[in-house]
């Protein structure tokens, strides 16, 4: 059986209760799956370029969330990518390195429990897609 590949990028301060909170949301959806979680952005880039994944959640504000967002999508512009931020102005800049969803912080669980959905929604929607 194959386990999906889910890799966080998120702030030491918000790691324990997001990672807690992602778990659920999967185990939820029966999408069983590895969360990767990493608080390090350069970690994070050196392990998404060197590795397959199939969801990719950038928790992380702001010009820094953007410039992570952006670097996700130069080394892969096929896997659904979900970006959190406090800053809403940032969802239409989301869009441009087109994200599977723009989540604000403090997200309800609820919000994070709908992350797996309209991530397959979104693979399923861009399937013969690739962006560059």
């Amino acid at each position: 059986m194959y386990e999906m590949r889910i890799v966080l990028c998120v702030p030491l301060a918000e790691k324990e209760e997001l990672e807690t909170a992602l778990r659920d949301a999967y185990a939820a959806v029966d999408r069983g799956g590895i969360l990767i979680v990493f608080t390090d952005r350069v970690a994070f880039l050196e392990d998404i370029r060197e590795h397959a994944c199939d969801t990719v959640i950038v928790s992380w504000n702001g010009a820094e969330g953007m410039e992570i967002v952006r670097s996700v999508r130069e080394y892969n512009g096929e896997v659904p990518l979900v970006w959190m931020s406090e800053d809403e102005y940032f969802a239409r800049a989301g869009y441009w390195f087109h994200i599977a969803s723009f989540v604000k912080k403090p997200a309800s669980k609820e919000e994070i429990r709908a992350i797996p959905q309209r991530c397959l929604e979104w693979r399923k929607r861009n399937e013969s897609c690739i962006v560059l």
